[in-house]
């Protein structure tokens, strides 16, 4: 696979972005200092040394249920606001003091336009609600598919932005979610943000990584 692309409503908005622009950071709270970067289009070849700031993360079993209404906490290091006609809407992220125990997918600095609001250098980390596949799909007027999940807060203000897409988002340890996209501007009252449903390609995983 040389290209990653995303689809958004049957071909109105197709995002292409090859796999050499895409890495793996791990064992830093730092987007541009200190840890192991590590380009996608070789990382199932490399051998990983774990470490008390590397640790592979927690996953769920194929196919298992996350319920809606369950605290599910983000971390990344996306835009920390965005510009919104002249106003800033803030995604209101907490600071995280912790060492980074899960591999996060992540886009090279120069890829996120400076114009729409600052990336955080500091890895942040914000708690969120699952939502129920039935209300996501209403909410999003049915784009969502079988193999997303939704979370958010009903009243925004909180949430994934540009730069934090390969994310995790993860409840009780366990990543149940990678970060997908969402309407923008980011973190809009009433709309929930979309994630891969990480249960729904434990098979493809596991076969993958064997």
């Amino acid at each position: 696979m040389d290209t990653v692309y995303t689809t958004f409503s049957e071909g109105t908005f197709v995002l292409f972005r090859e796999v050499t622009e895409l890495s793996v950071l791990l064992g830093t709270t730092y987007l541009t200092q200190g840890g192991i970067r590590i380009n996608v289009s070789t990382f199932l070849y490399q051998s990983l040394i774990l470490s008390s700031k590397i640790q592979p993360v927690i996953l769920p079993s194929q196919s298992q249920y996350t319920a809606a209404g369950l605290t599910a906490t983000l971390i990344g290091w996306g835009l920390i606001y965005v510009s919104t006609f002249g106003t800033n809407s803030y995604s209101h992220w907490l600071g995280l003091d912790l060492c980074v125990v899960t591999v996060m997918l992540v886009r090279e600095v120069c890829c996120v336009s400076q114009n729409d609001g600052p990336l955080s250098d500091v890895l942040q980390q914000v708690d969120l609600l699952t939502y129920s596949d039935t209300e996501c799909e209403q909410l999003l007027y049915g784009y969502p598919h079988a193999h997303n999940i939704c979370a958010g807060v009903p009243g925004g203000g909180k949430g994934q932005c540009s730069g934090d897409s390969g994310g995790p988002l993860l409840v009780k340890g366990v990543q149940i979610g990678i970060v997908s996209w969402a309407p923008k501007p980011c973190t809009e009252q009433d709309y929930p943000e979309v994630y891969t449903e990480v249960s729904y390609f434990i098979s493809w995983i596991n076969r993958n990584i064997a």
